[in-house]
C-alpha cells in the first residue's frame, strides 16, 4: 500500500502537465503559428543499396526532422501516389530530385515544401589481417538531399560524405554512419526544426 501524499504528489504531477500541455497547445495556436504542409518523397536509391532498414533511417530521419506545430508531413501514402501518379505521366523521364518534379508534386499536393533524399553511393568491404588479427571495414556513403520551397520557388542541394575504415564492432558498419550522416545531411538544408522566424 501506497501512502496518500505519494497518490496527492502524482496527482497533483498530472495535473500540473496536463495544464502545462493545454496552454502550450493555446499558446502555439494563439500565436498564430501556420504549420508548413512537407512533402518527404521516397527516398531515390541511385546505388541500389539492398537493406532496406538503411533507406527506412534516413526517410523516418527526415519525418522527425519536420515537427508540428511548424511543419504538417502529408502522409506517406498520399505523397507515394502523387509520386506514381507524376512519374508515369512523364513516362519516367524525370527523376523525383528534378526541380519541375518537385514543383509538380507540391502542386498537385498543395505542398509548401518538397524533399526527397537520395543514397547516391554506398560501398562497404570487410579486410582480416593474417594469422588471428583484427577485421576492418572500409565503408563509404554518400547523401543527397534536395529540397523546394514553393513560399521563393527555391531548389536546393545538400550532399554529405562519410569514409570510414574502422574495426568492425557494435559501433562501426552502415546501421551507426547513415543516421549520424543523414543528421549531418538535415544540419546543412535550408529548414531548422524550429524556423527562425518563430
Amino acid at each position: 500500500m501506497f501512502p496518500r501524499k505519494f497518490f496527492a504528489a502524482v496527482s497533483l504531477i498530472c495535473l500540473l502537465v496536463f495544464i502545462f500541455v493545454s496552454l502550450g497547445a493555446g499558446i502555439s495556436s494563439a500565436a498564430g503559428i501556420t504549420a508548413l504542409n512537407v512533402a518527404i518523397l521516397p527516398p531515390v536509391n541511385t546505388d541500389k543499396y539492398a537493406d532496406a532498414k538503411v533507406i527506412g533511417i534516413i526517410q523516418a530521419k527526415i519525418a522527425r526532422h519536420f515537427r508540428y506545430p511548424y511543419y504538417e508531413v502529408l502522409a506517406p501514402d498520399k505523397v507515394c501516389n502523387a509520386v506514381s501518379l507524376l512519374g508515369s505521366a512523364s513516362e519516367g523521364k524525370q527523376k523525383y530530385y528534378d526541380e519541375e518534379f518537385m514543383r509538380s508534386v507540391s502542386q498537385k499536393l498543395s505542398a509548401d515544401i518538397v524533399v526527397v533524399a537520395e543514397l547516391a553511393r554506398v560501398r562497404s568491404y570487410m579486410y582480416t589481417r593474417r594469422l588471428g588479427g583484427d577485421t576492418y571495414e572500409k565503408t563509404e556513403v554518400v547523401l543527397h538531399c534536395y529540397t523546394y520551397s514553393v513560399k521563393d520557388g527555391k531548389y536546393n542541394k545538400v550532399t554529405v560524405r562519410s569514409y570510414n575504415f574502422d574495426t568492425v564492432g557494435v559501433f562501426s558498419g552502415l546501421n551507426t554512419i547513415v543516421p549520424d550522416l543523414t543528421d549531418k545531411m538535415l544540419e546543412k538544408i535550408p529548414y531548422r526544426t524550429i524556423p527562425e522566424e518563430s
